[in-house]
C-alpha cells in the first residue's frame, strides 16, 4: 500500500499525516472484513483488508482495496434545498451536499441565496449528495 500512497502524494500532496492505522489495529472489523481510514492534512485514505488464514492457521491481512479522497474546498451560493428523510441537502453549483450529522446548523438553517464555504473529501459530480463540513 505504501507505494500507492507515495504515488498519490506525488500526483497531489497528501499533507501531514494525522491518524494512520495498520490493519486490524484501529480499524472497524466485521467478520473477516477489516475497514480502515487514515487521515492526512489534504486527504482521507480508506483501505479494506480481508483476514485470511494460511496453511499454518496464522492470520494474515490481505489488502483488497485502497481509496484516496482528496480534500476539496467548496464556496458558493445555495441554489436549492431538498430534504431526503431527516437530511436537509444544499445545492451549490451542480452538486448537492449534506452534513456529516443530521441537524448540522448550516445544513439545517441555510436559506437559498446564502454564500457558504464547505470542505468535502473525494466528492464527484456523479454522487447523489456529497458529504461536507462547514468551514467555520
Amino acid at each position: 500500500m505504501q507505494w500507492l500512497l507515495d504515488l498519490a502524494n506525488k500526483l497531489q500532496g497528501l499533507g501531514k499525516a494525522g491518524k494512520v492505522t495498520n490493519a486490524p489495529d484501529g480499524c472497524f472489523q466485521s467478520g473477516p472484513n477489516v475497514y480502515c481510514t487514515d487521515t492526512y492534512e489534504n486527504a482521507v485514505v480508506s483501505h479494506y483488508h480481508l483476514e485470511r488464514f494460511n496453511e499454518n492457521h496464522v492470520v494474515r491481512m490481505v489488502l483488497r482495496d485502497v481509496g484516496v479522497l482528496y480534500r476539496q474546498s467548496v464556496s458558493g451560493v445555495v441554489e436549492d434545498i431538498r430534504v431526503e428523510g431527516s437530511q436537509r441537502q444544499l445545492k451549490i453549483g451542480s452538486v448537492w451536499y449534506h452534513g456529516e450529522k443530521p441537524g448540522s446548523q448550516i445544513f439545517r438553517d441555510a436559506p437559498i441565496g446564502l454564500l457558504v464555504r464547505l470542505i468535502t473529501y473525494g466528492c464527484t459530480a456523479n454522487e447523489k449528495a456529497c458529504l461536507a463540513t462547514p468551514v467555520m
